[in-house]
């Protein structure tokens, strides 16, 4: 739980009927998102009765020629050390409850130039992350494969899964009691999936809707269940679905992620949650974020709290984007947060096993990763091909991307963690690691090879 002072009001998280973000304006108090209940209406107004000259907005419009940015506060009172800044008047400010210090601000380049002279500021860019093709409806631009004609005719999530042995773990456990949060594009439908109570979306009006497709495709991989009506079911198929519906901004992502380890610090997720990120810089040369920064801070508070965070490595490295042969396992295209060595970094597979040969599972991203100072990304790899759910629907394709390849691990820390819910984020990668089955390749391009469920939860 966090505190904010409103004058002589204290307001804290819990208080807040369905916010995810509080923020501070000038002198005046504002929610980030409008509230969408009569609860959360009643709220806004008690705290006008009873906030001395307080005055609420429930707009969110960024001020004219401004735009957003992260700010790091280096001072004792890291609040008032930046109301100090003379000449600084910020449109919207959000302090951030889990790391002091961190504000995140719609600000002018007036604005940046006062900030930038203190020696105790640094300021950081908000930063758009992408989905690792922006071309990826190109799998099935075209009609479904006839059966015979393609080796992924007739193939689908179920013949994934057997591939890494999910059916077989399923005798000691399917999820049950564990969340798995698909942070994306949203999820189109609570259909198909065992929904949380829980959801976050700081942009859109609803979590449990997809515009795009993509965050429905790794929910129903992770954990989508036949139960509940799904045509398969997905790696851990009695675990919750927690949708958190993004636009992959930096900041959106950071205001996903506080919400997260708060309920997750309050004991919302007592079985354990695994965070499931299939997003990140889809890019042939190392990108322009800095590794300080108060997004790639939060990620590594939260796993070291006992959050498991997975990412895709990304899809970068052949005919995609890069244009790289298949048969190479360098360059590294696998970039910043994806690197990390906190976090479960993964790659694709095709049906033999390889990203190495020609075809669309070559642009498995290679290692070995940017700020991996192990210099071992990807950590794992997972196959991907045939049939799978695309928002409402289901399509067949080629490939999944590793935006496909992640979800099924997060589904096999999800088994780990229904087994143990003490596992700790190192010994899950540990475990996930070890038990991986080699099939062939270098290590920069499929790690320690393609996950096992069966074997890994053998080894617990």
């Amino acid at each position: 739980m966090f505190n904010f002072m409103h004058t002589n009001k204290l307001v804290a998280w819990r208080d807040l009927p369905n916010a995810s973000d509080f923020v501070l304006t000038g002198t005046r108090l504002r929610f980030a998102q409008p509230f969408q209940t009569r609860e959360g209406r009643d709220f806004c107004d008690s705290v006008l009765s009873n906030s001395r000259g307080g005055t609420m907005s429930m707009a969110t419009q960024t001020i004219s020629e401004s735009r957003k940015v992260f700010i790091r506060v280096r001072a004792e009172n890291p609040l008032m050390a930046l109301e100090k800044i003379r000449g600084a008047d910020f449109g919207t400010m959000t302090m951030a409850p889990t790391q002091p210090g961190i504000f995140i601000a719609d600000v002018t380049d007036e604005d940046l130039r006062h900030l930038r002279e203190r020696d105790h500021v640094e300021v950081y860019e908000d930063y758009q992350f992408h989905l690792f093709d922006d071309t990826e409806t190109w799998k099935f631009d075209q009609p479904a494969p006839m059966m015979g004609e393609v080796p992924w005719s007739g193939k689908t999530q179920a013949d994934v899964l057997t591939a890494i042995n999910a059916p077989a773990a399923w005798t000691k456990t399917r999820g049950q009691n564990v969340t798995i949060v698909i942070v994306d594009t949203g999820v189109a439908t609570q259909e198909g999936v065992h929904p949380s109570t829980l959801s976050i979306s700081p942009t859109f009006n609803t979590a449990w809707e997809d515009a795009v497709g993509h965050g429905s495709m790794c929910a129903a991989i992770a954990a989508g269940s036949t139960d509940q009506g799904a045509r398969y079911d997905g790696v851990a198929p009695d675990a919750t679905i927690l949708s958190a519906r993004s636009t992959l901004l930096a900041s959106d992502l950071y205001t996903i992620y506080t919400y997260l380890l708060t309920k997750y610090l309050g004991g919302s997720f007592p079985g354990g949650v695994v965070v499931s990120n299939s997003f990140g810089h889809y890019t042939c040369n190392a990108p322009t974020f800095p590794q300080g920064h108060p997004y790639v801070d939060l990620v590594r508070t939260c796993v070291q709290n006992g959050m498991l965070f997975v990412y895709a490595a990304g899809n970068n490295h052949a005919t995609g984007l890069c244009n790289h042969p298949p048969a190479t396992d360098a360059p590294n295209t696998i970039w910043a947060t994806n690197s990390i060595d906190e976090v479960i970094s993964v790659g694709t597979v095709n049906w033999n096993g390889s990203n190495q040969e020609p075809g669309a599972h070559a642009n498995s991203s290679r290692g070995p990763g940017q700020w991996s100072t192990r210099r071992d990304k990807p950590d794992v790899v997972a196959p991907t091909y045939g049939e799978v759910r695309w928002g409402s629907g289901y399509q067949v394709m080629e490939w999944w991307g590793t935006s496909g390849a992640a979800p099924q691990v997060a589904g096999l820390a999800a088994l780990l963690l229904s087994i143990d819910s003490t596992l700790t984020p190192a010994r899950i990668m540990q475990i996930i690691k070890s038990t991986a089955r080699w099939t062939g390749g270098s290590s920069s391009c499929v790690g320690t090879g393609m996950i096992d469920c069966a074997a890994a939860l053998a080894a617990i």
